[in-house]
This record gives structure tokens, sequence and C-alpha cells, in this order.
């Protein structure tokens, strides 16, 4: 558990900011996390989860950030700045953890579609929105088991 917690300071360092607590709970009590193809097999906002097969561990969601908002000579980049990859599918799909003041803690999808370009304004078009928070977003996908 100790390294659980130094490898998200490392993230909140890197991202110059806080994870929400309910975030900093889920990595430090469960962490990586595989999920079975009935919880996922639904639909939130228009987006079908099934890409959503485990929640990555820290190390996992620092690298991805890191490569995803790596800006290239134009000002492009996979992802908009403060934005958190907490995981993805292995066709680019993402679920994003977003740390803007404006959107603290909301969880975002971005289809592997979008491609690269200039977020630099926030512009968070082709961006949906799956949860007001990470604990949301869990309720969602258990609930819909329960169905």
């Amino acid at each position: 558990m100790p390294q659980d917690i130094a490898r998200l300071a490392t993230i909140e360092a890197f991202m110059g900011t806080n994870l929400p607590e309910d975030y900093k709970w889920f990595m430090t009590h469960v962490g990586r996390r595989s999920l079975t193809d009935k919880q996922v097999n639904i639909q939130i906002d228009g987006v079908w989860m099934e890409f959503l097969d485990w929640f990555r561990d820290a190390i996992d969601v620092l690298t991805f950030t890191q490569m995803a908002c790596d800006v290239d000579d134009d000002g492009d980049s996979k992802i908009p700045p403060h934005l958190l990859v907490i995981t993805n599918s292995i066709s680019h799909d993402k679920l994003l953890l977003d740390l803007t003041k404006k959107n603290y803690g909301k969880i975002l999808y971005l289809s592997c579609s979008i491609r690269e370009r200039d977020w630099r304004n926030h512009n968070y078009e082709g961006l949906v929105l799956l949860a007001n928070s990470f604990t949301y977003l869990l309720e969602q996908i258990i609930n819909s088991d329960a169905m």
C-alpha cells in the first residue's frame, strides 16, 4: 500500500494537482482490476462500455497519460491538458479523469476516432461526459449488472 500511495503522489506531481479522493481510494484499496464482460455490457450516455475490461494500475495510468499528453511540434496531443488516462482499450478508446478546476473529477470518454489535435483552448469537442465522479461511474456499472 505505501508503494501505491507513492505512485499516486507521482501522478499528482506530474498533473500538478491532487487526485479526487474516490479515485485515490479505489487505486489504493482495489488498484488494477479486471472486469467481466457482463459488467460492462452497458451503455452510458450513448457510449457502449464493452471496451472497458479493466482499470489500470498507477504505473500504467502515469505512462499512458504522459504519452497521450505529449505535445508535438504543431501543438497537437492525443488528449486535452489536465486529463488523466485512467484506462484505455486496445483500439485506443480512453476513459479520462478531468482534473481541471471547472470539471474536476468528471469522467470523460474519448473515442479512438478522435485524432491528435491542438487542445490548448480546452475545446472538449468529441469528448463524452460519462459520469460526474469516479464513484458515480462505478455505481452505473454495478447498478447495470444488478438489472
